[in-house]
């Protein structure tokens, strides 16, 4: 502040905003060129770094105008005045590090089709990031704020009009596919009617509200959606009407399967052959699960570095794997430890990771999984049906024995939401000692006796349901259950620990007829706080049915009208919306329909010769980002 006014850098529309105090209105809007980052005051001139253009801009305040332009020939990314001075920080040359291979290596095999409108694995999502964009997309960074929503094949993130259904976006000018061909307004309706086109179910069940959708899902070969999606070729707007709102259509607009092809890309999964690009990479090779080769592209130019910043490696060499699932995990960490391989991103054996956060701590990240491992309680049968006994469960659990059970490394958690997510603040009221930090520090058994007594249900007969692989955590809460006063028993489905016996237990614990009083799973890769919460919301639970998903049977009213508040704000007001999700989260950690135990945490290995890593909450290490030296 200074000058009289309140001034603010606009990063991804390259203007600094001057705001009036007293009327709290913007009254003036500067063009400084890309990427300003930072704004200072000093007597008679307003001083704005910019981070891409490497520029110190000086402005008139009395006159709202650019007065002069400093090069300084690197990054500036802070300022600050002092006395007379101006000083800034700055990040050094981009192209410092610019250049060489980097080598990936993988234990997981990948889908022999890398069309974006056939993503399903987080692995393909990460090829995908750096070679093609939407109009919308995740903050490139890493921590909190990679789980901001920002502008990419856009100018702006949009706010609705019309009651919440319709949202008009300024499409970026000049932007080319690695073919050269220019993107168009049309590209972005015909990504989307080729999705519906190749039955995608993602398109089916997140664009379902564009208005033309339905007939697009009764007959996808001639789908047309002209009037759901309109487009102003004079203005370079396009307009998408949805019949009614949807809080999350932002969100979905970020997700790869809408990720913007040219018109006229064939119906049909590409297969081995890749879509033109748009991002920095684009795919020069690639053989199904035996190795990916990307280079770059030569009509990229960096329009944001937020959304789609441009990348240090020249190359990137990705090794998938083949053998059995063991020893393609030893060889992919024995690649990256012996400097063979730059980055491996798939989880390791537990052996193996406590060998590297001793034995090669400096290469080895930690990261918060999106999910959350809860234990799940039935509040629709007894003795669980009584507010007083899930509470005391929760006060009465030991979350260190928890952590040293569960088959993994997991940072210890009373909540559903994650960290680095939108709504998370820590919270935990079930704990010995509470105190405004949030953390939990040791279990609370007198309280939890209290409890147990007051609700009377002593004595009764309790069965915990269990996976393979959560066997061990499950045997504790039949302990900690019979040191309360229950008669507790242990059920596992399923001999093993497949996909397909965990949808067998997965089932089975969801299904209302079988009455599971209580089990233990993590659910996981929920992009937003309203997909993660609405596992609990009334209309999740479809009794007698096995496509029921509300585990816990739960429903509360009153929750669900804070649900949908928070889902109100989402779309019309972000920021608010964090505050709205936060207090959602609260309410449901305070009823204990389910327990947070842990959030598990992934694990990132690199070897000594790669910098600047980051990994983004939504989607992984940023692998543009990572240099080589």
């Amino acid at each position: 502040m200074g000058a009289g006014a309140v001034w603010v850098a606009n990063t991804l529309d390259a203007t600094v905003s001057r705001i009036d105090p007293a009327s709290d209105t913007v009254v003036a809007t500067v063009g400084v060129g890309d990427g300003p980052s930072a704004v200072a005051v000093s007597p008679g001139a307003v001083w704005v770094a910019s981070e891409l253009r490497g520029t110190v801009t000086r402005l008139d305040p009395n006159r709202n105008t650019v007065a002069r332009i400093i090069h300084v020939g690197s990054a500036p990314a802070g300022a600050t005045v002092v006395g007379d001075a101006l000083w800034v920080t700055t990040l050094g040359v981009p192209s410092s590090h610019r250049g060489g291979d980097l080598k990936l290596t993988s234990a997981k095999s990948l889908n022999p089709s890398i069309d974006p409108a056939r993503w399903e694995e987080d692995l393909q999502a990460q090829i995908l990031h750096l070679t093609n964009d939407g109009l919308l997309g995740y903050k490139q960074v890493g921590g909190v704020e990679g789980a901001t929503l920002v502008a990419d094949l856009a100018t702006s993130v949009p706010r609705p009009t019309d009651g919440g259904t319709t949202y008009t976006f300024h499409l970026r000018p000049g932007i080319r596919y690695s073919t050269g061909q220019v993107v168009t307004l049309e590209d972005v309706r015909s990504s989307i009617e080729r999705g519906f086109k190749m039955r995608s179910t993602f398109h089916r069940d997140s664009f379902w509200e564009v208005v033309g959708a339905d007939a697009c899902n009764r007959r996808p070969a001639t789908c047309r959606l002209t009037k759901g999606i309109a487009i102003d070729p004079s203005a370079n707007t396009v307009t998408f009407h949805l019949t009614q709102p949807d809080p999350d259509f932002l969100l979905n607009l970020a997700w790869p399967d809408a990720y913007v092809v040219p018109a006229g890309t064939p119906a049909r999964e590409v297969g081995t052959t890749p879509v033109p690009a748009t991002g920095p990479y684009m795919i020069q090779a690639f053989v199904p699960n035996r190795s990916l080769t990307l280079v770059r592209n030569p009509h990229f130019r960096e329009w944001s570095r937020d959304a789609q910043p441009d990348g240090y490696p020249d190359t990137i060499d990705w090794n998938l794997a083949g053998g059995r699932w063991p020893a393609r995990r030893d060889a992919a960490v024995d690649a990256v430890e012996r400097g063979h391989a730059d980055y491996y991103g798939d989880q390791p054996s537990r052996r193996r990771i406590d060998e590297l956060v001793t034995r090669y701590a400096a290469q080895t990240h930690l990261y918060p999984y999106r999910g959350s491992f809860e234990m799940y309680l039935n509040t629709r049968l007894p003795p669980f049906d009584d507010p007083r006994v899930r509470k005391a469960v929760s006060y009465a659990v030991d979350r260190h024995a928890v952590q040293r059970l569960y088959p993994g490394p997991a940072e210890i958690s009373c909540q559903l939401l994650p960290p680095n997510f939108p709504g998370y603040q820590r919270y935990c009221p079930f704990t010995l000692d509470r105190s405004l930090a949030g953390t939990w520090t040791a279990p609370d058994r007198a309280t939890a006796a209290r409890l147990i007594k007051e609700s009377g249900t002593s004595g009764m007969k309790v069965t915990v349901w269990s996976f393979r692989l959560f066997a061990d955590v499950s045997r504790y809460f039949v302990r900690l259950l019979d040191s309360l006063g229950y008669h507790a028993r242990l059920r596992t489905v399923g001999d093993t620990t497949s996909q397909a016996d965990f949808d067998k237990f997965f089932g089975y614990l969801n299904d209302s007829r079988n009455k599971a009083q209580m089990g233990a799973y993590w659910i996981s890769g929920f992009p937003s706080p309203a997909l993660g919460t609405s596992y609990l919301r009334c209309d999740a639970f479809e009794p007698g049915s096995g496509d029921n998903v509300n585990t816990s049977e739960f429903c509360d009213r009153e929750l669900d009208s804070r649900i949908g508040h928070a889902l109100s704000l989402q779309a019309a007001d972000p920021a608010k919306a964090g505050a709205a999700w936060a207090a959602v989260n609260r309410e449901i950690v305070d009823q204990a329909p389910a327990i947070g135990l842990l959030i598990p945490r992934g694990v990132d290995l690199v070897s000594k010769r790669v910098g600047n890593y980051q990994h983004n909450p939504m989607w992984g290490v940023v692998l543009s980002q990572l240099w080589v030296v």
